[in-house]
């Protein structure tokens, strides 16, 4: 009884509606197998990670990684009016211009927002 509580409790961190109902459903689907000892250690580690498992779920907070890979390229950018360009340095020690926002390379025969070709 106290262990099925304790899945409970910790399947509440879990985002509502199907996803908390199926996983509650898997934890006490574990529990019927194992042992009294056994389902008290079960049930302290389904507690101790119940936010670890929301975040893999999707439904934490992003990651810095993830915000770069889901943020569009600034209209500035794309249309070629603007850019934050910054000097990076390659694993050879090289070093070169690159727009942190969209990650467009520094043409040097051209300056940044000019049209025309170099000649």
């Amino acid at each position: 009884m106290w262990a099925r509580t304790g899945v409970a409790l910790a399947t509440k961190a879990l985002p509502a509606g199907p996803t908390r109902e199926r996983w509650r459903k898997e934890f006490r689907a574990d529990l019927q197998v194992l042992g009294r000892r056994q389902q008290a250690t079960y049930t302290v580690g389904v507690l101790a990670n119940a936010w670890a498992l929301r975040s893999a779920l999707g439904k934490g907070r992003p990651t810095i990684r993830e915000k770069t890979m889901t943020t569009r390229t600034p209209l500035t950018c794309r249309l070629n009016l603007h850019h934050h360009w910054h000097i990076v340095s390659t694993e050879d020690g090289n070093r070169y211009r690159e727009c942190i926002a969209c990650h467009k390379l520094w043409d040097s025969w051209r300056r940044p927002g000019d049209w025309t070709p170099g000649f």
